[in-house]
């Protein structure tokens, strides 16, 4: 069993080394974006920062996505598992081409700030340095 970090509380406990995107940026994500989120469990290391791919936005503000990452210390989580979550609990997204990838061909990548600003590869993440 899991639960999601408060990306929020997390801010106002570090907020000299903790970095958050503003609000309105992780209410805007849109199906096909990828939100990094905290995984929080009991098993050491006691958590993990897993990419979710968004698929909707329910009606009350939620997302549902699938979990982009196979899982190293996750228990219970799974590739592809359908996720839900709140604009609270996401700490960066990715936007662009690349995030039009489904789970499958994303599996264990990591992004890199390479990675996601390539200008060949039409791709732009969004961190906390972009506020």
């Amino acid at each position: 069993m899991y639960e999601l970090e408060d990306a929020e509380k997390l801010r106002k406990s570090n907020s000299k080394s903790f970095k958050l995107l503003p609000k309105k940026v992780r209410q805007s994500l849109r199906a096909g974006d990828f939100a990094k989120l905290l995984f929080l469990f009991d098993a050491p290391p006691g958590g993990e920062r897993m990419w979710v791919r968004v698929e909707v936005r329910d009606t009350e503000g939620a997302y549902i996505g699938f979990l982009s990452n196979k899982p190293d210390y996750a228990p219970g989580l799974k590739l592809g598992d359908v996720i839900v979550f709140k604009p609270e609990n996401v700490l960066s997204i990715i936007r662009g081409e690349e995030a039009k990838l489904t789970a499958s061909e994303v599996g264990n990548v990591t992004w890199t700030h390479e990675t996601c600003n390539d200008p060949k590869r039409k791709t732009r993440c969004w961190g906390p340095e972009d506020n």
